[in-house]
């Protein structure tokens, strides 16, 4: 068993090479880690495919301590500051801060350096499953690590920005939860929030 501390997790490979590879694997994440203050698993694997991420070629349990909270749907979160008031319901709007990362550690996302917080309507799959799970649980002025497992990631393909299914890790800061209605005038239609 090989075990490896990244930024986020650790992770544990259990299954899936020879002993051999895994010796291999091991001795140069180790090297890549000893430069590194933090690093990737898939840093130290660039003989595998591109195309494939760390949990696609390895059997991955992630490590947490004792404050991180695992749901059944194998989303793993772990509240920084508790918010206070109602939770968001379906239909209404989140108002968030976020930065997200894949599993090698790397930023894909900000919100913060984009200037302004992202904004979405809760239960009209305008999210990632596992990101939408973890933020209907926060309060507003929360800040939360959500941990998205590859099944409950977004989906894959060339038609996406995401090339292979993997752990996503986001820092997210809930401000705002807001009413939507719906207006009609005339012929046109749209929802509005406040």
């Amino acid at each position: 068993c090989i075990r490896i501390d990244s930024l986020f997790f650790r992770v544990r490979i259990l299954e899936g090479t020879k002993a051999r590879a895994k010796a291999k694997v091991a001795s140069l994440i180790q090297r890549r880690f000893a430069a590194m203050h933090f690093s990737s698993p898939a840093l130290g694997c660039s003989h595998f495919s591109p195309r494939q991420s760390f949990s696609q070629r390895f059997d991955v349990k992630v490590v947490t301590n004792d404050r991180y909270v695992r749901c059944n749907s194998g989303l793993i979160y772990l509240d920084i500051q508790q918010g206070q008031g109602d939770c968001p319901k379906d239909g209404q709007q989140v108002v968030f801060h976020y930065i997200g990362y894949n599993e090698s550690a790397r930023q894909v996302d900000n919100s913060y350096r984009q200037g302004q917080p992202a904004k979405t309507r809760i239960g009209v799959k305008g999210m990632i499953p596992g990101f939408e799970e973890g933020i209907l649980t926060m309060k507003p002025g929360g800040k939360r690590r959500i941990v998205v497992p590859p099944e409950l990631g977004p989906p894959v393909g060339p038609s996406t920005f995401f090339s292979a299914k993997q752990f996503e890790v986001f820092d997210v800061e809930l401000l705002a939860i807001r009413d939507c209605m719906r207006r009609t005038i005339g012929f046109y239609s749209d929802v509005v929030c406040d």
